[in-house]
């Protein structure tokens, strides 16, 4: 506790104060009364200095001293060490820490520094909120003026729709709707049509029975592959008689072919067409011999039957 104020110097009012020595040191409960001006508030600054443990800012030139009950010194060099608990409440207190405004709601009485600041950030945020609900509203009704638009846009394209596809059930813009919800996103694009392919599907939805195309006359084809193969099998378990078989011909087939086709050629010949050789009556009979009649005759009933076969199916 302070037990007594022992000198102020060029703090306020007091220019240069001594404590006298017949005044009292102070007791647990003290009053300090006075005319206006004569140094109260100054003496409560005083005491803020002890509670705020530095020199008041509006006096930083002030010399003071004052003596505790157990004899110490606190002065302004020392306040920083001052380990004693002061409150002061004062004009400067109720002006930095209580306020009797309310904008928003009815005056309450605001305790606290710390209560001050919270205020100023309900009045910013209250201001925000209304700015806020502001742009909501102005927001809301531009979306709710939209969707009033798409849905007459989807009535008047529904009905559209259904006048030239000439439907006779109703279609409306809830059948719309569902068709445009189970179109995919990603296959929208996919899903417009060219004006030219537009053309031919309304053309075909709207075709009367005149300009339907005639129907297709059925037909049933009956392959005779099957028929064909059981009457020339006993033709290939037939073999031909041959009076004098030439074992490179019969072992070429291919060439085998190409001889018989151009023996007719040289029955009278006596070079050969091909290469310009000497073709001798011997060698003429030799091939007339290899392709016998009888091989001749079996080579035409075999090429009628698979003729047939591929005419019937």
């Amino acid at each position: 506790m302070i037990k007594n104020i022992a000198r102020i110097k060029k703090f306020g009012v007091f220019e240069d104060y001594t404590k006298p020595a017949a005044h009292n040191d102070f007791q647990a409960i003290n009053i300090i009364y006075g005319w206006n001006y004569s140094g109260k508030t100054t003496l409560s600054r005083l005491f803020q200095s002890l509670e705020a443990r530095s020199i008041h800012p509006d006096y930083t030139a002030a010399q003071f001293s004052m003596n505790d009950e157990n004899g110490a010194q606190i002065d302004q060099s020392n306040l920083g060490n001052y380990g004693g608990t002061a409150r002061v409440f004062n004009s400067e207190f109720i002006e930095k820490n209580i306020s009797w405004d309310g904008a928003t709601f009815h005056p309450i009485l605001l305790l606290g520094e710390d209560t001050i600041e919270a205020q100023k950030t309900i009045a910013a945020n209250s201001e925000l909120i209304a700015r806020c609900r502001t742009a909501y509203a102005k927001h809301r009704k531009f979306a709710e003026a939209a969707e009033q638009r798409m849905n007459a846009d989807r009535t008047a394209e529904a009905k559209r729709i259904k006048v030239n596809l000439s439907l006779v059930e109703a279609f409306t813009a809830t059948h719309l709707n569902a068709l445009l919800a189970g179109l995919d996103a990603s296959s929208a694009p996919g899903a417009q049509l060219r004006d030219e392919e537009l053309s031919t599907c309304l053309k075909q939805a709207l075709a009367s029975d005149k300009d339907k195309l005639d129907p297709v006359p059925r037909v049933r084809l009956q392959p005779t592959v099957l028929r064909a193969l059981a009457q020339c099998k006993p033709l290939l378990s037939k073999v031909p008689q041959l009076s004098s078989t030439i074992e490179y011909l019969r072992d070429h087939p291919t060439v085998a072919n190409w001889v018989e086709q151009g023996l007719h050629l040289h029955e009278a010949a006596e070079t050969c067409e091909f290469c310009g050789s000497e073709l001798t009556r011997q060698r003429v009979d030799a091939l007339h011999a290899h392709f016998s009649k009888d091989l001749l005759q079996f080579k035409t009933q075999l090429t009628q039957k698979t003729g047939k076969a591929t005419c019937d199916s």
